[in-house]
């Protein structure tokens, strides 16, 4: 009995993050309280104290979860045994997926005058977001040695372009409000982007 409710506590624990995702993705990150979670999940407010002492802790705890993600794809990525290119893409459209799973993660990542636990999960992302780039950067290093990509524009700014795909698309979701289309249309133009930076470019 006592497994059964450790058990049940968790999985309410895990409902209250999701739930504090999709708010922060339809409302955005401040707009999001612990009456609207409560709404959302069909409980009282009283109850989610049960499981969280306050917001700020649902919050770590969405830090948590979300910062869990970004380590995993960039131990994908370290561990992947593909060429290059296709490892940097592979890296790209995991890292798409994990947005299209968790749309607010952009309007997390640049909240303005964010404090307490907000500037905690904020900063904590970007540094996730920068190990992630610092891969992307190896990757495309190691894609140009090898001769799969350019050398005539600088691995960080490669990188810039690539992640500058992503952005476009990721503007477009957040006006749109609609990520499912995500993955599909990332991939499609990182293998424009790929293709075009596969040229020898211009003499020099």
């Amino acid at each position: 009995m006592i497994a059964a409710a450790m058990a049940a506590q968790s999985n309410r624990q895990i409902e209250i993050v999701q739930a504090t995702l999709q708010l922060a993705f339809e409302l955005g990150p401040d707009a999001v309280s612990t009456s609207r979670i409560a709404g959302r999940l069909g409980i009282s407010q009283p109850a989610i104290y049960k499981h969280f002492k306050n917001k700020d802790a649902i919050w770590l705890a969405v830090s948590d979860q979300l910062a869990e993600q970004f380590t995993k794809i960039v131990r994908n990525g370290e561990a992947s045994a593909l060429p290059p290119v296709a490892r940097l893409r592979d890296l790209f459209l995991q890292h798409a997926q994990f947005i299209q799973s968790v749309p607010a993660l952009p309007d997390i990542m640049v909240m303005r005058n964010a404090t307490g636990s907000h500037e905690v999960i904020r900063r904590r992302l970007q540094k996730e977001m920068a190990q992630l780039r610092s891969l992307m950067v190896h990757l495309a290093e190691q894609a140009q040695s090898q001769g799969e990509i350019c050398k005539f524009i600088s691995a960080p700014d490669i990188v810039n372009l690539i992640i500058g795909v992503m952005q476009s698309q990721i503007l477009k979701m957040i006006i749109s409000r609609e990520p499912s289309h995500l993955v599909r249309d990332c991939a499609r133009l990182f293998d424009l982007q790929i293709a075009a930076l596969a040229s020898k470019g211009p003499a020099l």
